[in-house]
């Protein structure tokens, strides 16, 4: 266990502390989601970065140190790269409201 520990996931500690920056914040500003919203936008992103990770990641452009990865991947892209999209569909959704209320005041 202690050799798993010393050379793992240090995408994954990267992606676990923004995701929890980004809950943190959500809870501090008491921002209520639209769920609806949150799951189109996260499946959309979801299909984007499937694509244009693996893209990328087959043409050479961007390449990982898996060892520091849980391991798992979605075709060429190690999981930790749809934490991202997890962050970005829950604010995405927050910031299009707000800035459309801030339009009607």
């Amino acid at each position: 266990m202690e050799d798993f520990a010393k050379k793992m996931m240090t995408y994954t500690y990267i992606s676990l502390a923004v995701t929890s920056v980004v809950l943190l914040i959500t809870a501090l500003w008491r921002v209520r989601l639209d769920w609806k919203k949150v799951t189109h936008v996260f499946l959309l992103l979801f299909v984007a970065t499937v694509i244009f990770d693996n893209l990328i990641i087959a043409a050479g452009l961007v390449d990982y140190d898996y060892d520091k990865t849980l391991g798992l991947k979605i075709g060429l892209a190690p999981v930790e790269d749809f934490f991202y999209t997890f962050v970005v569909a829950l604010f995405v959704p927050y910031l299009w409201e707000k800035g459309s209320r801030r339009g009607k005041n």
